[in-house]
């Protein structure tokens, strides 16, 4: 009687063990769960906080870079910049490499007018050629108005005259958007030539065809 009694007991003590177990599983489970959820509910929260100040300082960013470049394309309206000026000698003071550069624009070179110069400088760092020689750094010619500057370089076409060339002050977006239409222009250019060349050889595949007929 006392053994029935106490197998009744074990069997019980394992029940009660199995559903311990189970109860265990299935808290942990949902632990695991909420604090899943919390912790993606904190990314979600702090993805929105930051795409919602990232958002105005794109936008204040993108605004600055366009008031610079509007305020970089006013200031330069006035440039004109030419190109194969000879370099004076560095010996010479800052005044006289100057004088030299009003002097060459102002000779039958080009003939600028000195009464439309408001000054001059060379743009960039001094470059040497192979030889040694110095390579003719661009010249930026602050003209004394808009309308003198349009007509030295043509409206934006440039204007050609022996081995010089002036062009506007261009800024750095306005020189990659001229630089970017330039290359499309070439790339056009050299399919229409592509397709002029197959056009003509079969033409002439077609005449030669029916000539030996």
């Amino acid at each position: 009687m006392i053994r029935e009694e106490l197998k009744s007991v074990r069997e019980e003590l394992v029940n009660v063990k199995d559903d311990l177990v189970s109860v265990t599983k299935s808290v942990q489970s949902n632990v695991k769960k909420e604090v899943r959820s919390y912790a993606d509910a904190i990314k979600s929260g702090q993805q929105e906080v930051i795409e919602a100040a990232t958002a105005p300082v794109m936008v204040k960013n993108v605004c600055q870079t366009i008031n610079v470049e509007k305020l970089e394309r006013e200031r330069r309206k006035k440039n004109v910049v030419i190109s194969q000026v000879p370099e004076a000698s560095p010996s010479l003071s800052g005044e006289q490499r100057k004088a030299h550069d009003i002097d060459y624009i102002c000779s039958d070179k080009l003939g600028v007018k000195p009464n439309e110069i408001v000054n001059c400088f060379r743009a960039g760092r001094v470059r040497h050629h192979e030889n040694g020689n110095v390579l003719p750094r661009p010249l930026v010619v602050v003209m004394k108005s808009v309308e003198s500057s349009n007509y030295w370089h043509n409206d934006g076409k440039g204007f050609h005259q022996g081995i010089h060339w002036v062009n506007e002050d261009l800024c750095k977006g306005d020189r990659d958007a001229k630089f970017f239409l330039r290359q499309e222009r070439r790339k056009r250019q050299k399919l229409q030539q592509q397709i002029h060349l197959q056009q003509n050889q079969q033409q002439k595949g077609g005449d030669q065809l029916q000539q030996a007929r």
